[in-house]
């Protein structure tokens, strides 16, 4: 009976697209097990529109005018969420630079998320030296090619690192990706404003990643059953668990 009125819920809410549909669609994915109350918690989180209706009694920090506290906040869900939040913001500026150790980092990122066990520290510790010892003006030319680089570092150290200093490398990454005025001073990349603009940019990349994790969305935007992976891809919207223990304060 459940699955049955599940089916239903979901092609109602496929051929209206209505905001109320999908919110019966997915309470009742909550109240079968279908779908887990911190993954929706989550999907508020990054703004998805349903899911703030239903988690109506969270308070969460407005992304674009408070950025920082809107990144310390992810923490929240874990080391996952974390590392695929700086996997997402790595993706964005390796979009504009051409970098080789940058996009191997990366993939080591990709196979870490779908299997941790299966991607042993050294691996990532070499992948994380491989893309910081890149950041350096005569491998790398451009601004772009050089946060690509200091980004898909600090995804490799999220991996290992105590939860704590994994937040630090995202607010310090969204922070870079989201300055009006980023310079580089030595082997330090550094901002000094952030540009409204460029953080509504940045969240939408985070949160777009975040909701097909949390949601399974396909990439009509609509929803599936189960833990889909694909990818998010409606751009007029703003926006598990693991080890580490959810709703601690970062």
């Amino acid at each position: 009976m459940s699955d049955s009125l599940l089916r239903r819920l979901k092609r109602r809410w496929q051929e209206s697209g209505s905001v109320g549909d999908e919110v019966r669609y997915l309470s009742e994915r909550i109240r079968t097990g279908d779908l887990d109350p911190a993954m929706l918690e989550l999907a508020a989180y990054c703004g998805h529109e349903a899911s703030c209706l239903i988690a109506s009694r969270f308070q969460f920090p407005s992304a674009v005018n408070d950025l920082r506290g809107w990144a310390r906040g992810l923490g929240r869900w874990g080391r996952v969420a974390v590392v695929r939040a700086l996997l997402a913001l790595a993706r964005l500026q390796l979009g504009r630079a051409v970098a080789r150790w940058p996009a191997e980092a990366l993939s080591v990122a990709e196979q870490w998320l779908d299997n941790p066990e299966a991607v042993d520290q050294s691996t990532i510790e070499g992948a994380a030296e491989a893309a910081t010892h890149s950041i350096q003006p005569t491998t790398l030319e451009s601004l772009d090619a050089w946060l690509a680089a200091h980004s898909a570092a600090r995804v490799c150290l999220a991996m290992t690192q105590p939860l704590d200093d994994s937040i630090g490398h995202l607010i310090d990454g969204v922070c870079l990706a989201a300055g009006a005025q980023t310079t580089v001073e030595g082997r330090e990349v550094r901002h000094h404003r952030i540009e409204p603009e460029r953080s509504r940019l940045v969240v939408e990349a985070i949160s777009k990643d975040l909701l097909s994790w949390t949601l399974g969305l396909s990439q009509r935007g609509q929803l599936y059953g189960g833990r889909s992976e694909s990818t998010w891809e409606k751009s007029d919207r703003l926006g598990g668990r693991d080890d580490e223990t959810l709703g601690s304060e970062p």
